[in-house]
């Protein structure tokens, strides 16, 4: 499954399930958009 031209969302961005879904998505070809409590994350 690819997800070229998608964009998605993904909270509690910064470590664990949520980067690691980030970094997955990403892979596939999405856009990201990272959602995390401060900016230096």
């Amino acid at each position: 499954m690819r997800f070229d031209g998608k964009t998605a969302m993904v909270c509690g961005s910064t470590q664990g399930i949520g980067k690691a879904a980030a970094q997955v998505l990403a892979g596939l070809g999405a856009r990201i958009v990272l959602v995390a409590r401060n900016e230096a994350a």
